[in-house]
This record gives structure tokens, C-alpha cells and sequence, in this order.
């Protein structure tokens, strides 16, 4: 593994498990210090133990996505930590399939502000810091259950 992100810092929002884990592990193998977002604190407990290791660093933080304030301030305490963001990767996603007749308004509610408005809201408050910085990224992961 190389360390081409070397002091650069990243958060993954659903860092936890599956696809966000997999990223979390490529950045921290390229070097970065990464801040995973889950809701499950078992997830990111076994996430940072089996990130040891890398050549970045790995620290969970449990935030619900699905609260605004919440995942800004997270975001804010992320930057004033570390002086810095680089990177953010909005990976956090739930589905809740079934037929439309069955679909409650608290299902659809969630479904909308983990997968639509989490994004917006995380890529709001890392702006103010990557715009500050004059550099950075913001990766938006999608899923075909969406279409």
C-alpha cells in the first residue's frame, strides 16, 4: 500500500459495513485519516479493530445521518479536530422496497433523509471547509435500487 493520502482526512458516511467499509479500508491503505459514519456502534468498533495496520488511521463515529443538525455538527467537530477535511464520501443508503400501497410516510420519510437529504446536508457543511481549503473531493455513492 502506498500513502499517497498521507495527512489528508476523509469522512465515509455508513463507514460501518459493506460497501462503505471497503472505502474506508482503500483510503486508510492510501495513508488517510478516516472518519467513518455509522449508526451501528458495533460495526465501527470492529471496523477500526480491523483496520489496524493500515497505513492511515481508522475512527468510527456514531452519527444518524438521518439528523441534520446531528451529521453537521459531526462534520464541524471532524474539521476542528483535524484542522482539515479532504475528503467526503456519502455512502450512507437504505432501502425499504415494497409495493407503493404499503409504503408508510415514515418509511418514505426515511428513506428520503438518509439517501437524498443526508447527502445534501453533508456535502453543505463539508463545503464551507473545502472552500476554505481551495481543494478537496466529494464522491456521491448511488445504487441501482434507486431506479
Amino acid at each position: 500500500m502506498t500513502a499517497e493520502l498521507q495527512d489528508q482526512v476523509a469522512i465515509v458516511t455508513g463507514g460501518g459495513r459493506g460497501i462503505g467499509r471497503e472505502i474506508v479500508f482503500a483510503l486508510a491503505g492510501r495513508g488517510a485519516k478516516v472518519v467513518a459514519f455509522d449508526i451501528n456502534r458495533e460495526n465501527l468498533d470492529k471496523l477500526v479493530e480491523d483496520s489496524k495496520g493500515w497505513p492511515g488511521s481508522v475512527e468510527g463515529k456514531m452519527v444518524d445521518v438521518s439528523k441534520s443538525q446531528e451529521l453537521t455538527a459531526a462534520i464541524d467537530e471532524v474539521a476542528e479536530k483535524n484542522g482539515r477535511i479532504d475528503i467526503l464520501v456519502n455512502n450512507a443508503g437504505i432501502t425499504r422496497d415494497g409495493l407503493l400501497v404499503s409504503m408508510d410516510d415514515e418509511q418514505f420519510d426515511l428513506v428520503i433523509n438518509i439517501n437524498l437529504r443526508a447527502a445534501f446536508v453533508a456535502m453543505r457543511a463539508t463545503a464551507k471547509h473545502l472552500m476554505r481549503a481551495r481543494t478537496g473531493q466529494i464522491v456521491n455513492i448511488a445504487s441501482v435500487s434507486g431506479v
